[in-house]
């Protein structure tokens, strides 16, 4: 079985080559992630908390999926489920429970946009829009 295109690019991201591109890397904590229910659009996210009154940053905000009530139905994508647990892989956990609290790495490029979110440790990261945009185009191509 070969290998997505965007996963491999994104096991490809590393500190060095963030740093190279000029982003800016901060050390912080989770204080929210996962999906939120936003009149009745599901969204994927993250919020980072940055110590010592660093502020914070939020990261995600993608659509992946919607809730009609009236009709009791749910429409869910891929990218939700996928970026969850690209999440929990970044976080270093096993259950989505657990990613509350854990200390993440956020890399900023030059317009002060936070972009990836990142392992503390390992280089493991994390690029909402790039993971949406591959996962679209690998859905478009088995079209």
């Amino acid at each position: 079985m070969s290998r997505s295109p965007i996963i491999e690019a994104l096991k490809a991201t590393d500190a060095k080559m963030l740093r190279d591109a000029k982003y800016t890397i901060e050390n912080g904590i989770l204080e929210h992630a996962g999906l939120d229910e936003i009149n009745g659009v599901m969204v994927v996210n993250a919020t980072i908390q940055f110590p010592g009154g660093g502020g914070a940053c939020s990261l995600g905000g993608l659509t992946c999926g919607q809730f009609i009530p009236f009709d009791k139905t749910i429409h869910g994508s891929r990218f939700g489920l996928e970026a969850l647990l690209w999440l929990m892989a970044v976080a270093g956990v096993e259950h989505s429970e657990d990613l509350c609290g854990q200390y993440v790495r956020v890399a900023f490029d030059e317009t002060g946009k936070a972009r990836y979110i990142g392992h503390i440790v390992k280089d493991i990261w994390l690029d909402f829009e790039r993971l949406a945009k591959g996962i679209k185009d690998e859905d478009d191509a088995k079209k």
